[in-house]
């Protein structure tokens, strides 16, 4: 079995590696949240580590930390260190607090300086000079593990598994900062795998998940009655996974979980598969958009990310970014005097260097009718469109006239919903170009989360445009969910003619459109 050096002896290791003796320790201050001899005691685990060597000018980083590890301080100034999966492999010390100073004697003196000690996080650090000017430097931080081992007085209780309600601890985004595997062997442990550092995960309401710290890019989850934890992997992501682990928490807290599954190997020899994780980011709650003008359009759940976007909302409800890779969508509004907006200004900066800035005028309606964009390139060349918008009572857009190569597009509703889109493309002299007609078909589905893709479904290329809908100013949804296109283009002063046809599929979170010889995909996800 592979071992790692312990945590608190590697540099004694490294100096006795070197034949170094050290003459000097550095301390430096801060951070205690208290008394540090009360709030030491109990058990630490090793979350991150960083160390490095000097010597004749020359920085080596030192990686050979056991990440995992755990370190118990007792009340009566004893202690214990071992590797999680190697506890009867422990060493022993003593150790005592002086001001900002911890020191532990019994095999292995270190003098080391706390920078952060409180509930929940122990961060210290040493500088070792030596006689020949090569110097070693290491960094520890721990996460509080459990209670003291040894002393029954500690003033410390033993803590459930889990801290509370598992299926609203368990959401949010979650590091994966060791995930080991070791098996059991006639009494002896032989290591199959150690990651550091296995990714992240995120646990969101609706029972998935993703970013594959665990087998695939996706899975399923639900918490059993016993609060096992049910994981069910998938590649895909949305479709039914077929193979289920069962994972048992050791721990499982507001910041830190511990999973552990537990199997036989094909020897017959029992396993364990071990996930160490701290949540760095909470699942968000759902925007109060009661107040906003996204309330108006969008009357089912929250469209938190489209296509790997990120729709970002301010505290009064409103759209104030849709964030991706490659732009970032910034809205700005004007309001009116009883604080609903007038206008809405979108500001869209892309990766090459190319910004696009939409200024839009709203009707008492809340819908935009005025509307200029602005196309700047990355060589400071620009050009700007102008667009007029009408809409029906119900606040469906209904005619788009955009200057922008002359094209005018006319909605036909029926109940409810967007029967036929007209396309006209028309020359300088206002005769038609190129006219476009879309007809489309429903199967009784609802909408019910109010989602409209002007130019993916509905082929309305008013391009950056759309940002608008997103933010509840460019007209309501269709009720029912679009099945299927059927069109004819006239092509170039009507001399030729090409028929088109397209079918669309609606899942949960995904939204598929087979067309002539591909398939397009859009995925969605939402505040629950």
């Amino acid at each position: 079995m592979k071992k790692k050096n312990l945590i608190w002896t590697l540099g004694i290791l490294i100096s006795m590696a070197l034949g170094f003796t050290a003459c000097t320790n550095d301390d430096e201050g801060g951070g205690i949240a208290g008394d540090a001899n009360e709030l030491i005691i109990g058990t630490w685990e090793l979350y991150d580590a960083y160390g490095y060597k000097m010597t004749d000018g020359e920085k080596q980083d030192v990686n050979d930390f056991a990440l995992g590890s755990l370190m118990t301080f007792n009340a009566d100034g004893t202690g214990e260190m071992h590797t999680e999966n190697a506890p009867e492999e422990a060493e022993y010390f003593d150790w005592r607090i002086s001001g900002n100073t911890i020191v532990t004697t019994g095999g292995q003196d270190f003098s080391y300086t706390i920078e952060t000690l409180n509930d929940n996080e122990l961060v210290v650090s040493r500088t070792e000079t030596y006689d020949d000017g090569s110097s070693y430097y290491e960094r520890l931080t721990l996460r509080r593990s459990g209670s003291g081992s040894g002393d029954e007085d500690d003033g410390k209780e033993d803590e459930e598994p889990v801290a509370g309600d598992a299926a609203t601890l368990i959401l949010g985004t979650w590091d994966a900062y060791r995930n080991y595997c070791y098996r059991v062997v006639y009494d002896s442990q032989e290591e199959i795998y150690d990651h550091t550092d296995a990714g992240d995960c995120i646990f969101y309401p609706d029972g998935t998940g993703e970013e594959g710290c665990m087998r695939g890019k996706h899975f399923t989850w639900k918490l059993e009655e016993d609060n096992t934890l049910s994981l069910t992997h998938t590649d895909s992501g949305y479709e039914t996974g077929t193979e289920t682990d069962n994972y048992t928490f050791e721990k499982l807290t507001e910041t830190d979980m511990k999973i552990i599954r537990t199997y036989q190997d094909e020897d017959g020899f029992t396993c364990y598969d071990i996930y160490l994780m701290h949540k760095t980011g909470s699942y968000p709650s759902v925007p109060d958009i009661s107040s906003s003008p996204v309330g108006n359009v969008f009357t089912g759940k929250i469209v938190w990310e489209l296509d790997e976007k990120e729709f970002i909302y301010n505290s009064d409800g409103y759209l104030e970014q849709i964030k991706g890779d490659d732009e970032t969508a910034s809205f700005t509004y004007t309001p009116s005097a009883n604080d609903r907006p007038t206008a809405v200004n979108v500001n869209i900066e892309e990766s090459n260097g190319r910004r696009i800035t939409i200024e839009a005028k709203l009707n008492e309606q809340g819908f935009a009718t005025e509307i200029s964009q602005t196309d700047t390139e990355s060589d400071g060349s620009s050009r700007t469109y102008k667009m007029t918008c009408g809409y029906d009572m119900e606040g469906h857009l209904t005619f788009m006239k955009d200057s922008r190569e002359n094209r005018e597009y006319t909605l036909t509703w029926q109940d409810g919903n967007i029967a036929q889109v007209v396309t006209e493309c028309f020359h300088d002299d206002s005769t038609t170009e190129w006219e476009r007609t879309h007809n489309f078909s429903y199967n009784g589905a609802t909408n019910d989360n109010n989602l409209l893709f002007y130019y993916n479904v509905y082929h309305i290329d008013f391009n950056s445009t759309e940002y608008l809908y997103w933010a509840g100013v460019l007209g309501t949804a269709p009720h029912k969910l679009v099945t299927s296109l059927n069109g004819t283009t006239h092509n170039y002063d009507r001399d030729s003619e090409t028929t088109e046809s397209e079918t669309y599929e609606w899942f949960e979170r995904e939204l598929s459109i087979q067309k002539t010889g591909r398939l397009e995909s859009h995925f969605f996800k939402f505040y629950e």
